[in-house]
């Protein structure tokens, strides 16, 4: 039975408040790996002190304003939108309180420790698999910066990080609850310290100690030095204002400065070492019918050098008085063949979902000397079903083009590096306005470079030619089910138990 002696008074809201401190550091524009394991340990002290509903609703007043104040210029919207998302998502999180309240006082023992994780877990896959930001804003994020914890991903998925943060915070309060005394709580902290202690010291000795030795491919990625479109007309496209299209045409038709400086820096990479060469998202604005003969002077390019050439394009297509674009990646062989097109799967929801054609998602590779290649685009990498896509197509790297703002950099990045380590490939990031990076499949950044603090905008990385496949990789996500389908015994077996809540 919880213990309710903080319910009143100044202690259960110092609890509170520093749950919700630590909660700054989780899941927004500021990420602090600590963080994300104290905040629950408070939360759940708070609302296992109070009455059911009266947590859930303290949570959410509470933590809508932390989500404003996290998320603002993260998400392009207007501050009127942020505020109703932010109270939805506040009061959609503390549900998993609100569960765990109800539920975890008619459990005993260790069982009483798995409810809170298996709803969270469960929430937060379901969340990933539908919502239309993917990954975004999630607990898993929160880890990237450590290596050993974050190996458990190649096992289990990114949501194991989920279960194991809840589980410890769980594992916290019933010690805390009962006083942090007596033979149960010293069971499930036995249980809890040998389950930690195997995934740091296994994760640590995966990141540390892999071989270094594999053959690796010189990759380039570039970023135009020049703006696809100046700086101004981009944010008031990400804002979703309509633009003149005979202006933006115009632009476009402008754009060959922009071309020949892609290609003469490819050229000039190419002839430094790199085998492989691709552009950031979206690096060559082109009209429609311009398309080919642009297309057509990469495949020139790639055949004189040699190389692998990723032509990042931004198709601008006509339609009456409006207009719609092709977000895509033309791979082409050293023979000046085509070997794919990939298009972006998933536009950012709002203006670019709007206007841009999507594409299927499907994997597409290509066998080269230096391993299979693959591409996904920008956003797509926040969804952990594409990325096992490419897995599953036996990519031994796989190159990223992407486009992102001050506010998300270099989270976004960081951010994506998970997938390299969930799926066993390693991964290049070309990123305008942005920070860009190569990892391996252990998640190690090999190499770095951030458009705001340099002029020639080029990333070089010597990158591993071979990747494995990882136990996530081949069997998908699992845990969210298996923790869904625990939570619902758990709530069966309580709704048959009498006791306090």
């Amino acid at each position: 039975m919880a213990d309710r002696r903080v319910q009143r008074g100044a202690g259960a809201w110092a609890i509170l408040l520093l749950g919700l401190v630590f909660s700054v550091g989780v899941g927004g524009r500021w990420s602090v790996p600590v963080a994300a394991w104290l905040a629950p340990v408070f939360l759940l002290r708070f609302t296992r002190s109070r009455r059911p509903l009266a947590g859930w609703a303290i949570l959410t007043a509470g933590g809508t304003p932390l989500a404003v104040l996290t998320m603002w210029g993260i998400v392009p919207m207007p501050l009127g939108a942020l505020v109703v998302q932010s109270a939805f998502g506040a009061a959609f999180g503390a549900l998993v309180y609100l569960a765990d309240r109800l539920v975890a006082p008619r459990q005993r023992g260790l069982a009483a420790t798995l409810v809170f994780p298996a709803a969270w877990t469960a929430t937060e896959a379901l969340v990933a698999g539908s919502a239309p930001f993917g990954i975004w804003g999630l607990t898993p994020n929160t880890q990237v910066g450590v290596p050993a914890v974050l190996q458990v991903v190649a096992l289990a998925g990114p949501f194991s990080l989920t279960f194991l943060i809840g589980w410890g915070a769980s594992v916290a309060n019933h010690a805390w609850e009962r006083g942090f005394a007596g033979p149960e709580v010293r069971r499930c902290a036995a249980a809890a310290l040998a389950v930690f202690g195997s995934v740091a010291l296994l994760g640590g000795a995966r990141s540390s100690l892999s071989a270094h030795d594999a053959p690796t491919v010189r990759i380039a990625g570039i970023t135009p030095s020049r703006e696809v479109i100046d700086a101004a007309m981009l944010d008031r496209l990400l804002a979703g204002e309509s633009l003149d299209l005979g202006a933006l045409a115009g632009a476009y038709a402008g754009a060959a400065d922009i071309h020949d400086d892609l290609l003469g820096r490819s050229a000039r990479e190419a002839r430094a070492g790199a085998r492989i060469v691709f552009w950031s998202e979206g690096a060559a604005p082109v009209l429609e019918e311009a398309e080919g003969a642009l297309v057509a002077r990469g495949r020139g390019l790639a055949r004189e050098e040699g190389i692998y050439l990723g032509l990042s394009l931004m198709v601008l297509r006509r339609a009456g008085d409006a207009f719609r674009w092709t977000n895509k990646v033309v791979m082409v062989t050293p023979a000046g063949e085509v070997a794919y097109e990939y298009l972006k799967a998933i536009p950012v929801p709002g203006f670019e979902a709007r206007s841009t054609d999507a594409g299927d998602g499907e994997a597409r590779v290509v066998d080269t000397p230096y391993g299979r290649l693959a591409t996904l685009i920008c956003f797509d990498m926040d969804f952990p079903g594409l990325a096992r896509r490419a897995a599953k197509a036996g990519a031994d790297i796989v190159l990223v083009p992407a486009h992102d703002w001050r506010e998300i950099s270099p989270m976004h990045t960081q951010m994506a590096s998970m997938r390299a380590v969930e799926q066993g490939f390693a991964l290049v990031r070309q990123v305008g306005l942005g920070w860009s990076a190569a990892f391996d499949r252990y998640g190690r950044t090999l190499a770095s470079m951030d458009h705001f603090q340099t002029e020639d905008r080029v990333l070089v990385a010597h990158v591993p030619t071979r990747g494995a496949r990882t136990p996530y990789s081949r069997t998908g996500e699992w845990l969210g089910p298996a923790c869904g389908a625990v939570f619902l015994v758990q709530v069966l077996l309580a709704l048959r138990r009498r006791g306090p809540t």
